[in-house]
């Protein structure tokens, strides 16, 4: 997991962390340190993923399973 200060709200939210390219996280949240990207924050222990897209794809790619890929 990743906790990341949302760039527009200032506010902290938790997601999944591992992203593809140059993201932070599946949702598409970048890392790049300029006024788009969200800063990474400590995450707080026993804590959990509230980002409302990273769970939006979590459902759609829970349904796959490693046979799948090739």
């Amino acid at each position: 997991m990743i906790t990341i200060k949302d760039p527009d709200t200032g506010e902290p939210v938790t997601h999944m962390s591992g992203g593809c390219n140059d993201y932070a996280t599946p949702c598409g949240l970048a890392l790049d340190g300029d006024e788009f990207s969200g800063r990474r924050l400590p995450t707080p222990k026993g804590a959990k993923i509230d980002c409302v897209n990273c769970k939006g794809l979590f459902k759609i790619i829970k349904c796959y399973e490693r046979r799948d890929f090739k």
